[in-house]
């Protein structure tokens, strides 16, 4: 069982007046679009935001230790990569 592409002819439609395109044509569009503009990079000075800054948080005197084990799992492309303890600290800060 032999089967064989038969691949589609094409219509024979002579071209219009209007649909042919010459040199001249191509070289006006060409010249008529606005020139590429670089986007511009960030300056070499550029520093980096601070990470962390200083929260001037104070424990309150009701803050204790967690009596149990506390852990927050880091996880990356749904996949867990890392345990955080959370109960050697009275407060967490996140974010």
């Amino acid at each position: 069982m032999t089967d064989t592409f038969k691949v589609p002819s094409l219509p024979s439609e002579e071209p219009k007046e209007d649909d042919t395109v010459t040199s001249s044509t191509v070289e006006k569009e060409e010249t008529s679009h606005a020139p590429f503009v670089k986007p511009e990079l960030p300056p070499t000075n550029f520093s980096a935001p601070v990470r962390h800054k200083n929260l001037h948080y104070t424990v309150p005197e009701s803050s204790t230790i967690p009596p149990i084990e506390y852990t927050l799992e880091v996880l990356r492309n749904g996949s867990i990569i890392d345990y955080i303890a959370l109960s050697r600290r009275p407060y967490a800060v996140f974010g």
